[in-house]
């Protein structure tokens, strides 16, 4: 931005010069066109006019040598400004082709960038699609998993109930055994009793 900044006074500076070369130069113009009118008209009087003329011409020599010097300081003036401005031009040149680098540099690193971005993108896609495969494959073994857990469940519950109906069978059948034996001592005290009364008859 500096070097641009400096290009853009080089060319306002280079208009102002050129601006000034031409009002030098029409200067430089100007007076050339008075010398030589002098130049004429001292040609005319010395060859045409009387003495009296004559005499005129020779008072107007110092101006015209002055004009003629200015003329010349008019010259110099022009060629230090055109040899400025053809500086200023060789300035703008490296400038234009400092700026035309920095431009396909830009564009190289954009074309670089665009391209890392366009594997990152497609790098990004193939990822994506494997998560999603890995996130499809998690729910089916979720719900794989899920479904044996339910199963297990209820097989546990139909254990649970049988186990709880044997139980209550076995509890059964122990009341029940608990009740004959009692039946059983019952009977075994009446043989006894009976045994003990028909021995007494006996007797």
């Amino acid at each position: 931005m500096r070097r641009l900044s400096e290009g853009s006074e080089l060319l306002e500076r280079q208009k102002d010069e050129e601006g000034n070369t031409q009002a030098s130069s029409r200067d430089s113009e100007a007076a050339s066109e008075s010398v030589s009118s002098n130049q004429d008209n001292s040609d005319f009087t010395s060859e045409e006019c009387t003495d009296e003329h004559k005499i005129d011409a020779v008072a107007q020599q110092p101006c015209i040598e002055a004009l003629q010097g200015e003329l010349a300081s008019f010259e110099k003036r022009y060629q230090h400004r055109v040899s400025k401005n053809s500086a200023l031009e060789e300035d703008l040149k490296s400038l234009q082709q400092e700026l035309q680098n920095m431009s396909n540099a830009a564009r190289v690193e954009d074309d670089r960038l665009r391209l890392a971005i366009e594997n990152q993108a497609e790098e990004l896609g193939v990822k994506t699609v494997y998560i999603e495969e890995l996130e499809r494959e998690a729910k089916e073994h979720i719900q794989t998993y899920t479904n044996e857990l339910r199963a297990l469940e209820e097989e546990a519950a139909r254990w649970k109930e049988a186990a709880t109906a044997e139980a209550a069978a076995g509890a059964a059948v122990l009341e029940e055994l608990e009740k004959r034996s009692k039946e059983i001592e019952t009977l075994n005290e009446r043989v006894l009793e009976l045994e003990r009364t028909g021995r007494r008859s006996e007797q």
